[in-house]
């Protein structure tokens, strides 16, 4: 049985040479493993994300038809949250193979890196005191993503599943960061998006801030507590007592499972 275009750019296909024989073509070999698996592949000189949703359990074949596919919600999300102005990677293609699963094709982000690379990227650019990070770099990069998270909430955009490896951080020649979002089957759009859910994206982010600054001996929660106030700040948001205990709670829990992974007391 031949394959089945699910979702499809044209636009961006026909702009950039590419065709949907392409496509077929890198994203077959995928679904042979059954595993979830994602790559960057080129096409007529096009860096291309491929992500394979294989069919393991009957499970997926139903959920595809209910219309609860990760796959097809990471395709949809993606186009809705570029119609918000929230940057992702461009969707390209979804494209179903019917015995053995899905593929998912977007663009690949080349520059920049994750945001965990950036945390620890600030955890090693130490200055003189060992608590300290350079204090103009750490402020700017706290204000930019505090902006970006601020930006997203108040677009009614919710990412249930952010942390430090699902967004992407870019830096301009002008010291400007534009960040993306990654994943976004965990998107979730509402009207409005509450403080509970504001609190729980910026909690976690807080922990993984932890993390990263206990693999350089700093003082993770004065880090965190850096960051939150810059949201805070950004939102109107009026600091409390109990907002600050929650953000030196979750740095401490970074700081725990970084103790953890690296098997220490």
């Amino acid at each position: 049985m031949s394959v089945e275009i699910l979702r499809l750019n044209e636009l961006w296909l026909s702009s950039h040479k590419v065709r949907v024989e392409d496509l077929e073509r890198l994203g077959d070999p995928l679904l042979a493993e059954k595993q979830a698996t994602s790559v960057t592949r080129t096409a007529e000189g096009i860096s291309l994300f491929l992500k394979a949703y294989p069919f393991r359990y009957l499970m997926h074949r139903l959920g595809l038809c209910l219309g609860i596919s990760r796959a097809i919600r990471a395709y949809d999300n993606s186009s809705r949250l570029l119609e918000k102005g929230v940057l992702c990677p461009v969707p390209i293609a979804l494209i179903r193979w019917p015995k053995s699963g899905m593929v998912l094709v977007t663009e690949a982000l080349l520059e920049g890196a994750p945001l965990i690379e950036w945390f620890e990227r600030l955890s090693r650019s130490r200055s003189s005191s060992p608590t300290l990070l350079p204090a103009l770099d750490r402020k700017a990069f706290f204000r930019e993503l505090a902006q970006f998270l601020l930006q997203i909430h108040q677009r009614g955009v919710y990412h249930s599943d952010l942390h430090d490896t699902n967004a992407w951080v870019r830096s301009g020649l002008d010291g400007r960061l534009t960040l993306y979002l990654l994943d976004v089957e965990a998107i979730r759009f509402c009207r409005k998006v509450s403080m509970r859910r504001r609190l729980k994206n910026l909690l976690r982010l807080c922990r993984n801030l932890g993390t990263a600054a206990a693999g350089a001996q700093l003082d993770g929660e004065a880090l965190a507590a850096e960051f939150a106030d810059c949201y805070f700040s950004a939102a109107g948001i009026l600091p409390t007592s109990h907002l600050a205990e929650k953000v030196k709670a979750a740095a401490g829990r970074g700081r725990e499972r970084w103790e953890e992974v690296n098997c220490l007391d």
